[in-house]
């Protein structure tokens, strides 16, 4: 198969990766964190430093302000207020954040970015060009060593807020500290293990879709268990797991005490479908192995994980093709749910009405035409593997972080 390269170039050879054992600072075990940070190169030494949040921070900047010896080795992280605390024993020689500036003269840091750095959480203008002056001296400090964008879509997205809000000096040197690299994730099915979990559906003749969605009514779980009810009046031939836990009166994506309790109601009166509020990991994956057809019909996603992990299961996954979605899923590994061509606007209740019903109409029709022809589950099923190990090798993104660790020796 033809996989087209949607990266831009990684880590020069010039960078070649030493053989020195560094001490990378790390400060969460959040889902992300662990995903592509928390020893994920191999060789590497990765210690856990404090994190102080919320008033104990204000107070502790405030000392660093004014006695900057009594604190002195203090980091801060930016954009949510919290402080990184690191004892002088700990000896780190790097940190490496998500999504964090690292605001302190002392540590030499790399970040891995979902979006941009700085991360905004505000459209206004005015203070987003005030919190990018603020924080833009530290991304061009020598001190920051690279950014790591998680997708072309990311990179992109950085490129253009620096063409907004940086001088033609500022925007080459914070380029070239940008090394796009996609998350790792494991292979665990080969093409034998593929066409043994489709002979077994051939034999049982009922296709097992799958959808795992933490915030079940933005990742599209609410509308997975509408369209799929609809479904059962035609089709017997399918069955649905969903793990996930909707939250009463998402007001965001229209989802009111109305549309909740129709939704339980459906979940407690459905023999079609298997339905878990949450499942650790590893059941998770379980589970994705058994599956033939996965499931991501999110509203939006900076990413999409369990599209990785679906995909590494030899089951391909039906998605929406908006953020990075189009880099990871495609037509010839999955389906996919246009969304592009919508009118583009805030999340007004029309615009998102406007949204579910397009994706409700898709999702609709590539679900019949599989249950009409579950044949073309194979290769797609096949296709999901081989782009996982061309793409997501661990081995491959061990490698690449070393030499960018290597940056900071």
């Amino acid at each position: 198969m033809a996989i087209i390269d949607h990266r831009p170039s990684t880590i020069d050879q010039s960078y070649a990766s030493s053989e020195r054992v560094y001490s990378v600072g790390i400060y969460d075990t959040d889902y992300p964190q662990r995903r592509m940070i928390n020893n994920k190169a191999e060789g590497c030494r990765y210690v856990q430093v404090k994190k102080i949040s919320g008033i104990k921070s204000i107070f502790v900047r405030i000392i660093h302000k004014f006695f900057p010896s009594l604190i002195s080795r203090d980091t801060f992280g930016d954009a949510k207020l919290f402080t990184i605390y690191i004892p002088p024993n700990k000896g780190i020689d790097l940190i490496h954040t998500f999504n964090r500036i690292v605001l302190d003269n002392n540590h030499k840091w790399v970040a891995t970015v979902e979006t941009t750095l700085p991360a905004f959480f505000s459209d206004d203008p005015v203070s987003r060009r005030k919190y990018m002056n603020k924080r833009l001296k530290h991304i061009l400090s020598d001190n920051c060593k690279a950014i790591m964008p998680m997708s072309k879509w990311a990179y992109d997205l950085e490129i253009q807020l620096l063409s907004k809000f940086a001088s033609d000096d500022e925007a080459q040197c914070v380029k070239g500290k940008m090394r796009m690299l996609y998350p790792p994730q494991e292979c665990f099915f080969t093409a034998e293990d593929v066409r043994r979990k489709c002979q077994a559906l051939n034999v049982s003749q009922k296709i097992r879709f799958f959808y795992v969605g933490k915030d079940f009514v933005r990742k599209g779980g609410e509308i997975v268990i509408k369209v799929f009810d609809e479904l059962s009046r035609e089709y017997d031939n399918f069955s649905v797991i969903a793990i996930g836990n909707p939250k009463r009166d998402t007001a965001r994506y229209n989802f009111t005490e109305e549309s909740y309790e129709e939704l339980m109601h459906i979940i407690k009166n459905s023999s079609w479908l298997q339905y878990y509020k949450s499942l650790p990991n590893d059941k998770v994956i379980e589970l994705a192995k058994q599956s033939n057809v996965g499931l991501l019909p999110t509203f939006g996603d900076t990413f999409g994980f369990s599209i990785l992990e679906m995909q590494s299961c030899g089951c391909p996954v039906i998605t929406t093709n908006g953020e990075a979605r189009s880099e990871i899923n495609n037509d010839a590994c999955g389906w996919m749910i246009d969304t592009k061509n919508l009118k583009p606007g805030n999340n007004t209740h029309d615009n998102i009405e406007i949204k579910r019903s397009a994706i409700s109409s898709q999702l609709k029709d590539i679900v019949r035409t599989i249950l009409d022809d579950p044949s073309c589950i194979e290769q797609k099923a096949l296709r999901s593997i081989e782009r996982i190990r061309e793409y997501h090798s661990p081995s491959k993104y061990s490698e690449e972080l070393k030499k960018i660790y290597a940056l900071c020796r």
